[in-house]
């Protein structure tokens, strides 16, 4: 069982350090059993069935680990977003050989071949925390929000229940969230983008 946040402050600042703090605390046992529910989850939905390339991400400490959905990808293209810059989308890249980003975080290498964002049918979004409209709250960088404007893909986030907030401060540039994939079930978002 995964313990409430409290409290749920009202600025972007505030609510990254609340998270944050809350990930941390999260023992293994209990993070590794939400993540395997999640996963179990996702590949369950049309999108993950109906996806012949899908966006993943290496996740950071504390975030739902995703290594299970590529051992479920199959023959599906399977990539990765890699930093490029600050201020630029993120780069997508094949599964492959892997080296480490900026952030510490494993990016597939040079020799990993790139994959066109248009090509991508389906991306699975990290964040700190979502609401039940699609907004999400980010790590702070932008990198997402810029990667995700210009595709059509299905935006599914992944996150432990207690991430789900009655609404999450949103600016104009965020990108909203088509879906939220927890370990207690799948909140559908409908708005006008949802596919």
């Amino acid at each position: 069982m995964l313990p409430p946040v409290v409290p749920h402050p009202a600025t972007k600042p505030a609510l990254r350090r609340v998270f944050r703090s809350w990930r941390r605390a999260l023992s293994v046992d209990v993070r590794a059993a939400a993540a395997a529910s999640i996963c179990a989850r996702l590949v369950e939905l049309d999108a993950w069935k109906r996806a012949q390339v899908v966006l993943l991400y290496d996740a950071l400490p504390g975030e739902v680990e995703l290594s299970m959905l590529v051992d479920a990808a199959g023959r599906r293209t399977v990539a990765l977003p890699v930093v490029v810059g600050r201020g630029q989308p993120l780069l997508l890249r094949e599964w492959g050989n892997f080296s480490r980003g900026p952030f510490g975080i494993r990016e597939p290498d040079a020799r990993s071949p790139t994959v066109d964002p248009a090509s991508v049918d389906l991306v699975v979004v990290p964040g700190l925390a979502f609401d039940r409209r699609g907004g999400r709250l980010g790590q702070g960088g932008g990198f997402y929000d810029r990667t995700l404007r210009g595709m059509t893909a299905v935006r599914l986030a992944v996150a432990y229940s207690p991430q789900v907030l009655p609404e999450v401060p949103m600016a104009a540039h965020d990108v909203r969230m088509h879906g939220v994939v927890t370990e207690r079930g799948v909140v559908w978002v409908e708005n006008d983008e949802t596919p």
